[in-house]
């Protein structure tokens, strides 16, 4: 029985390298019009536009702010991701812990207002806490 090689980025790369700048602005072109996160990537990693965090903002309250009158739940793991996101698009430390911030005020203001949660939801907000901590919060940056 033979093992099939799975593609990785070297392949994707060595096609890329042959291919000239109008090609490529294409194909960067496509990814662009293809999803919101594509276009959210692309305007933080160029500061394009006024407002680069508030894509990120919009998903890290709508995962952990979410209307449970309408039946949707919370999702740490999505909000903790799209902040992951940013950090990889942009390497915006400031950035980056202004949206942690927000994680910790979203998630905050929903047990304010509907009582307590779980453990794994307080386990969450305390290791966002940590993690901006150990990011430098309070030494200026």
């Amino acid at each position: 029985m033979s093992k099939t090689k799975k593609t990785a980025w070297r392949d994707v790369k060595a096609i890329l390298s042959k291919k000239d700048k109008g090609e490529l602005l294409k194909l960067v072109g496509d990814l662009y019009s293809l999803t919101q996160d594509n276009k959210a990537f692309i305007h933080s990693r160029f500061r394009i536009g006024k407002e680069q965090l508030e894509p990120y903002k919009k998903v890290i309250s709508d995962v952990l702010y979410p209307d449970i009158y309408k039946n949707k739940s919370i999702r740490l793991s999505a909000g903790r991701k799209a902040i992951s996101e940013y950090r990889k698009a942009t390497k915006d430390t400031i950035g980056s812990i202004e949206l942690m911030v927000h994680y910790l005020e979203c998630g905050n203001q929903f047990t304010v207002n509907f009582g307590d949660i779980d453990e794994q939801f307080y386990s969450s907000l305390a290791s966002m806490f940590k993690r901006g901590a150990s990011r430098g919060w309070g030494r200026g940056f």
